[in-house]
């Protein structure tokens, strides 16, 4: 998405979607008065029916900002991927960012994801990106490979409206944590993208690791094989205020 800096919808006809595979019909009854039928809960909009997936990926750039005279990861690429809840793709979203702390892409950020400055020229201002992507989720559950991208979302969010609450962010789940957690692997260690692909057996080598789209629809590929909305539903979380308060505790 070289040379489209602005917002767009990358629309793919959607599939039937259908409820997740590993859970019965939501005809069967309530959910059983217990934690993970209280999870599950987290999953399902009002009037019963399964929530949309939406897997975030973001790119940044460490900007020194005299306004605060330090150092801000400013976002300068949104890429994400929106499934049904059988997790078939329904659209993706892809944005880059005008930088409005620093003029320029750092040269290590241009190695390793290949933005550049011309890239960003004619991109939008972070809150009008926030808000177009807000538009395009909708209600749904947001995913990340790690906490690092909503730590820099609420950074961002702080930093540009005075307000470090997420506008889009409702329910929550550490797609990294959940998977290593399927995987067996010990979860005090992170696993990058790519390693967790490798362990699964995934060829993924036509995509452009280290560009946002592009890393989200391999966090897609990785959740396909590790998905089971039961097992998940206890990773979800509502983001109120002890949501906020939790995630940026180790940071602050």
């Amino acid at each position: 998405f070289k040379g489209g800096p602005l917002s767009h919808d990358c629309v793919v006809p959607a599939l039937p979607g259908g409820e997740p595979r590993g859970l019965g019909s939501l005809q069967e009854g309530p959910f059983p008065h217990s934690r993970r039928g209280q999870a599950i809960r987290t999953l399902i909009q009002k009037g019963g029916t399964w929530l949309d997936i939406v897997i975030l990926d973001l790119e940044w750039n460490a900007a020194y900002s005299r306004r605060i005279k330090g150092y801000i990861n400013e976002i300068i690429q949104f890429g994400a991927v929106k499934v049904s809840p059988g997790l078939q793709e329904k659209s993706c979203f892809s944005c880059f960012v005008k930088p409005q702390v620093s003029k320029h892409v750092n040269t290590l950020v241009t190695d390793l994801t290949s933005i550049t400055d011309d890239n960003l020229t004619g991109g939008l201002t972070f809150m009008q990106a926030v808000s177009r992507f807000k538009k395009w989720a909708g209600e749904c559950l947001l995913l990340t490979w790690g906490t690092s991208d909503i730590l820099a979302l609420i950074e961002n969010c702080r930093y540009f409206s005075g307000d470090g609450q997420v506008p889009f962010l409702t329910r929550y789940c550490d797609l990294q944590r959940y998977a290593q957690e399927r995987m067996g692997l010990d979860t005090k260690e992170q696993v990058g993208l790519s390693k967790a692909a490798e362990l699964l057996g995934l060829d993924l080598s036509g995509m452009d690791h280290h560009r946002a789209l592009d890393d989200s629809r391999m966090a897609l590929e990785i959740l396909k094989k590790v998905y089971h909305p039961q097992a998940m539903a206890p990773f979800v979380q509502e983001c109120g205020a002890e949501f906020y308060r939790k995630i940026t505790f180790k940071t602050t």
